[in-house]
């Protein structure tokens, strides 16, 4: 309360709280937040053109293409706004693949039990979770499940009226689960020798977040078809489907379609997302300062041998096993001003921005070694 020339004037200070954001939106900001290059971007882009039909040719949206397929397997690319919408059209591409080869009961999609693809009816349906299912039946069909590791099963499950085989290259939500390189090397043998397509899901471990422009490239393997969102909006909604020639070739006009899928400020903040990714030596730091994490959070699990399980992930997709309850220790990181989230398995999953600074993770670290001290 101030008193100024006999008049009394009351002063409310609010305390602002900051915190280190180490969920981005679950993979979502790759370059942070309010990043200054895509702030310009977005308002570049919101003085001409937001939106039209992609009935017409977008630039943004034919610049943002080239690149991709410039950069990966693919040769062509069907923009969506999310990572769900990636989802289901990588399935209609690849049923749309048989039936356009006149094989018309070659329909069914091969996953991952309790994977995650998204929270459409189908998508929920294609990741075989009893929980994510419960209540929105009947059931979608047309998906098989095998479990996670398990090649025997995968491979009797593989009939002749199996069209994809689609996995998560690394579970995001199941766990930070990551398919071994040699396995995801074996699992396109298989679907070469069984001649089904290999859909390698890549909305949350793509864009740059394992070290790699996409986690398949650890693998050095190449799939048909590959759904992607999230980083690469940096923000902004988009989604994307990545695809060979060959299985592009069925996707004819009318066959799919999205209203704001590919508009011209989407597009715009794609490119921008790429320019800083595509830096020289921008993901050799990722690649850098990811290691230098993990090296650090292992030291911490021999430091507490019976708080932390496991460090699980890739880059900077990385996931702490804990023995003890995850939510308990998620708020306890919160209540330190230490943002993460939760995962399957007990898993507290940590996905800072890609231009993540080194005082930051050191930041994280010493919050994370002091919850593991006081935690009981």
């Amino acid at each position: 309360m101030l008193l100024l020339k006999g008049k009394v004037v009351f002063c409310i200070q609010l305390m602002v709280k900051k915190y280190l954001d180490f969920v981005q939106g679950i993979a979502v900001n790759s370059l942070g937040h309010a990043n200054s290059y895509l702030v310009k971007a977005i308002n570049n882009q919101s003085k001409k053109i937001w939106h039209v039909s992609n009935a017409f040719i977008i630039p943004e949206g034919e610049r943002l293409a080239k690149r991709l397929t410039q950069k990966t397997f693919a040769d062509s690319v069907i923009f969506q706004n999310s990572g769900t919408e990636a989802t289901e059209a990588a399935i209609k591409v690849a049923r749309r693949y048989f039936y356009s080869m006149g094989n018309k009961k070659k329909n069914r999609i091969l996953c991952i039990k309790n994977s995650f693809h998204g929270r459409t009816i189908a998508a929920i349906n294609a990741s075989g979770s009893k929980k994510m299912t419960e209540g929105f039946g009947p059931k979608v069909g047309g998906f098989d499940h095998f479990e996670f590791g398990n090649h025997r099963q995968l491979k009797k499950k593989i009939t002749n009226k199996t069209a994809a085989v689609m996995v998560e290259t690394i579970m995001g939500e199941g766990g930070i689960k990551v398919i071994p390189n040699w396995c995801l090397r074996e699992l396109r043998r298989i679907c070469n020798k069984k001649k089904v397509l290999l859909i390698l899901d890549e909305v949350q471990c793509g864009i740059g977040r394992t070290g790699k422009f996409f986690a398949y490239e650890n693998a050095k393997v190449k799939p048909d078809i590959v759904p992607i969102a999230k980083g690469i909006g940096g923000g902004f909604p988009i989604g994307a489907v990545l695809m060979t020639k060959k299985v592009a070739s069925v996707m004819t006009a009318g066959t799919h379609g999205s209203t704001f899928g590919g508009n011209p400020l989407a597009m715009s903040v794609g490119n921008a997302v790429l320019d800083q990714i595509f830096k020289k030596g921008f993901l050799s730091n990722v690649n850098k300062l990811s290691k230098y994490f993990h090296a650090e959070l292992n030291k911490l699990k021999k430091k507490f041998p019976k708080i932390i399980k496991e460090v699980r992930g890739v880059g900077f997709l990385i996931g702490l096993q804990l023995f003890k309850n995850q939510t308990i220790f998620i708020q306890k990181l919160m209540d330190n001003n230490l943002l993460t989230i939760r995962a399957a398995d007990n898993v507290v999953r940590i996905l800072p921005p890609l231009n993540v600074k080194k005082i930051e993770i050191d930041l994280a670290l010493k919050i994370i070694k002091k919850v593991c001290s006081t935690y009981k």
